[in-house]
């Protein structure tokens, strides 16, 4: 395309390169953000239904206890999880109890204590005044109520990851507007841009990287100076992935430059002859793909000389070799 002076590095897969690298950071972020809460809450429900499985073959709730150990351990740093490891703590306790009486006053005791404390704990304290029995406190409805009581406990855990579930999905369609170059942010990609930006704060500099190098492919020759590459900076808090390919993109920062100057000289050139060269390589193979590889040599020239607009050579031997 440009002859023997240049040996250019096409950016469309430099760009890639970096995109690649930020989505793995993208992924790590998702991670931390949603998907260890999302854990969390799914061992607390299988602990639970360890539990009913440990009733329902017919051990004693005095022994069960023993048997099934601790909750799994959340971090306190993960408001659902914890809320739910908190009541799943005040539940084992009433499930300990053995005294009608003083089990049932003890339940109405978290009753009084969940109200008012949002919806998720509204619609468990709801749910459990319905299953109260009417009259009398007897061994049987205490055993009918804690078995309720689990099965509340499990609602309670998955009405408090569903937001979490649809924030993660979101996030995950979302993200991806991170990518796109200003001439491509539609009204539509610069609202969702803006939204994501402002809930994830930390997620700017992926946005700042990608505008950064894509300033090559985007500006006019005379105005690309190097910083594109050289303001590029590896973090401890970047994936492996991210920071071997700023790591590479730096290393390869002459080859990846090489056409500014060609440019510069050759100021007829189209833009997207400097930002990508599939065009190019799709223009040569046509060709040969619009045929079957029979085509005669006369017929390959032609179409070549055709399309490529320039001078062709033929350097196949006649012979073909099997």
């Amino acid at each position: 395309m440009y002859g023997k002076e240049v040996i250019q590095i096409d950016l469309f897969h430099v760009m890639q390169l970096l995109n690649n690298g930020i989505k793995a950071d993208l992924q790590k972020y998702r991670e931390k953000r949603f998907d260890a809460e999302r854990r969390e809450l799914r061992s607390l429900r299988n602990w639970v239904n360890s539990i009913q499985k440990l009733i329902k073959d017919g051990l004693d709730f005095s022994l069960l206890l023993k048997v099934i150990g601790n909750p799994p351990k959340v971090k306190s740093d993960h408001d659902s999880s914890s809320k739910c490891a908190k009541l799943t703590s005040r539940v084992m306790d009433l499930l300990k109890v053995t005294a009608p009486d003083q089990f049932f006053r003890e339940l109405q005791e978290v009753i009084k204590e969940l109200e008012g404390s949002g919806d998720p704990e509204f619609n468990f304290s709801d749910a459990l005044l319905k299953v109260m029995p009417k009259k009398r406190f007897t061994e049987k409805g205490m055993l009918r109520v804690k078995k309720e009581l689990l099965k509340k406990l499990k609602t309670f855990f998955l009405e408090l990851r569903k937001p979490i579930d649809d924030e993660s999905i979101k996030f995950y369609y979302d993200s991806h507007v991170i990518f796109f170059q200003p001439e491509n942010v539609t009204l539509k990609r610069k609202e969702k841009l803006a939204s994501l930006l402002t809930c994830h704060s930390e997620l700017k500099k992926y946005r700042e990287m990608t505008l950064l190098v894509g300033e090559i492919s985007r500006l006019p020759p005379g105005e690309i100076n190097g910083h594109q590459i050289k303001d590029l900076k590896e973090d401890h808090t970047h994936s492996k992935k991210l920071n071997a390919a700023i790591r590479t993109i730096k290393k390869h920062e002459d080859d990846i430059l090489r056409f500014v100057e060609f440019f510069k000289q050759n100021p007829g050139l189209s833009k997207a002859q400097h930002s990508n060269m599939e065009f190019h390589n799709k223009k040569f193979k046509e060709p040969f793909e619009s045929g079957n590889n029979l085509l005669k040599k006369e017929r390959v020239l032609g179409r070549l000389n055709t399309q490529l607009s320039g001078k062709v050579e033929w350097f196949l031997d006649n012979e073909v070799v099997t």
